[in-house]
């Protein structure tokens, strides 16, 4: 047995940094947009809209959203587990309570969109 990692560039770290600034309850929001972020695309007006309700600027909300893009994808690409998902978060140093919702969601919409993930990896590693 042996872990198995997503390594997060600083891009990544900063533009995730969002989350330890937002009611948990706004994560759950978040991994929606990220997921249809994965199947459709960005959607601006989704940012904006978004950004109004938490105060914060539509390119964080964008950066925060591709950056939870990338991780649930690359995750789900390489069928990590819980434990593993939870080690990856670590560099982030968020409150237990925002590693558990993300961990949650992660899980929630690998079941669900396996393959909508398997589909964008490529191009969202190019991001």
């Amino acid at each position: 047995f042996f872990s198995m990692l997503v390594v997060l560039t600083e891009q990544h770290k900063k533009d995730l940094a969002l989350f330890a600034e937002l009611p948990p309850a706004a994560l759950a929001e978040f991994a929606k947009i990220a997921v249809e972020f994965l199947r459709h695309g960005a959607n601006p007006k989704i940012y904006s809209g978004a950004a109004q309700k938490l105060n914060v600027s539509p390119t964080d909300v964008k950066g925060a959203v591709e950056a939870l893009s990338f991780v649930f994808a690359e995750c789900a690409k390489n069928n990590i587990n819980d434990i593993d998902f939870m080690d990856t978060l670590l560099v982030l140093a968020f409150p237990q309570e925002i590693n558990e919702g993300l961990k949650n969601m992660y899980e929630k919409y690998k079941k669900r969109n396996a393959i909508y993930f398997s589909r964008v990896i490529l191009w969202i590693t190019s991001l």
